[in-house]
């Protein structure tokens, strides 16, 4: 699409992901209970930052003669920065509430009796 302004095409890309983004927080939500959305928060913020600094690099380091490829690198390098993010947190972090909710289900946390 030509919008002929790069600020208006940056705002209808910007809509598209947070309408996207709203329906993926009512769906995550809807059952979890607090530690875990308070875990899902912090590794939304961390993906958030990370992609939008590679993004934000992605699009800055090259001049091209058509700002949408500019945008269309920066959206890409953005995406795959945050599901590098997400899968390396989910892989950490799913690992330690397992072994947690395990060991608390078994009775064990990590007290020993005398």
């Amino acid at each position: 699409m030509n919008f002929g302004i790069p600020l208006l095409a940056a705002a209808a890309g910007l809509l598209v992901c947070v309408m996207a983004a709203v329906c993926a927080l009512r769906n995550v939500l809807s059952g979890l209970g607090t530690a875990r959305i308070a875990l899902w928060a912090v590794q939304a913020a961390v993906a958030l930052l990370a992609g939008a600094a590679t993004g934000y690099t992605a699009v800055r380091l090259v001049t091209d003669a058509y700002y949408e490829a500019g945008l269309l690198r920066g959206a890409a390098s953005c995406l795959a920065a945050v599901i590098a993010v997400c899968a390396l947190s989910d892989r950490y972090f799913g690992r330690r509430c397992d072994t947690f909710e395990s060991a608390r289900a078994e009775g064990d946390m990590g007290v020993r009796s005398l």
